[in-house]
C-alpha cells in the first residue's frame, strides 16, 4: 500500500503567515549545533549558529549563543553589532546600547572604521526616534 504524507509547505519569510518561532532548522544550524555538541568551546561554531538563529528571528537563542561567543573570543565588532540587534528586538534597549558601545571600541581597535561609523550612526538614529 502506498501512503502519501502531506507535510506543510514552508511559508515565505515576508508572508503574513510566517512565524519565525516555528521555522525549521536549517542544515547549517544543525551542523553548527553538532560542532558545539562535540566541542562546546568552539566559539566560531557558536557565532555561526547565532547567525543562523538571527535569520529565523530566534532572538533569545541567538543572544545566548552570541554572549557565549563573545565571552570566548575577542570580536572585531560585528558580533557586538549582531548582539545589539538581537537585544533590541527583544526590547532590551539598555543592553543593546552597551553592546554597540563595546562594538565601537572593538571595531576601532581592529581598524574597522566603517563598522564603527555604522554603529555610531545607529546610535544617533535611535536617539533621534
Amino acid at each position: 500500500m502506498n501512503v502519501l504524507y502531506l507535510l506543510p509547505s514552508p511559508v515565505a519569510r515576508g508572508s503574513p503567515l510566517y512565524d519565525p518561532k516555528h521555522a525549521v532548522t536549517t542544515p547549517r544550524s544543525t551542523a553548527f549545533e553538532a560542532m558545539i555538541a562535540r566541542n562546546p568551546d568552539n566559539a566560531l561554531a557558536r557565532y555561526g549558529l547565532a547567525t543562523e538563529l538571527l535569520k529565523v528571528e530566534r532572538w533569545a537563542e541567538a543572544i545566548v549563543q552570541l554572549q557565549l561567543y563573545l565571552a570566548q573570543l575577542e570580536d572585531e565588532g560585528n558580533g557586538w553589532l549582531k548582539l545589539a540587534d538581537a537585544l533590541a528586538h527583544e526590547g532590551r534597549g539598555d543592553e543593546a546600547r552597551a553592546a554597540i558601545a563595546r562594538g565601537i571600541v572593538a571595531a576601532n581597535k581592529h581598524g574597522h572604521v566603517g563598522l564603527a561609523q555604522e554603529m555610531r550612526e545607529r546610535v544617533m538614529q535611535k536617539a533621534a526616534e
